[in-house]
């Protein structure tokens, strides 16, 4: 890519969930439970090459898509609270080339019996990637999907 620009984006999601803060805590910190609900769109795969979730640690993932594209995404925390706050940096590449770099935030709230989840994004998108957009979108779409499993993980007696 030619395009040398950085577009910068701040967004924050929110989601009341009806399961327990340390359920909706633990679907973020197992890294086979993110796998799951961690997809941003349908079809694609989510594989962990590495994960170490504590303060400092890093994770390494792949975003297969449908087409054979791989986004890899590289995250280091440095802020966990249990059942309270996580804080991350992420960059994420497609087949090599860096098109975002971002910190996110989740706080999980007790809101009665469930959670009030919510998540703070601030990226930049990088050489003209388009990122800006698709960010908000796919974490949208993440959010959307962990309510789903967290129902499943409930119904077979993990959450």
């Amino acid at each position: 890519m030619n395009d040398s620009t950085a577009l910068h984006e701040t967004f924050t999601l929110t989601r009341t969930l009806a399961a327990p803060v340390a359920a909706v805590y633990r679907a973020w910190a197992d890294p086979k439970a993110r796998a799951a609900w961690n997809a941003p769109v349908p079809g694609v795969e989510v594989a962990y090459d590495a994960d170490d979730f504590r303060v400092c640690g890093v994770d390494q993932v792949r975003y297969i898509e449908p087409d054979g594209a791989v986004f890899s995404a590289h995250l280091t925390y440095h802020d966990i609270v249990a059942d309270q706050r996580i804080l991350y940096s992420e960059t994420l590449s497609c087949e090599g080339e860096p098109v975002s770099a971002a910190l996110v935030t989740a706080e999980f709230l007790g809101d009665g019996a469930g959670c009030k989840l919510v998540v703070t994004v601030q990226m930049a998108a990088l050489n003209g990637s388009g990122m800006e957009t698709g960010y908000r979108e796919g974490w949208n779409a993440v959010l959307d999907n962990l309510p789903l499993w967290l129902a499943q993980e409930s119904v077979g007696g993990l959450a």
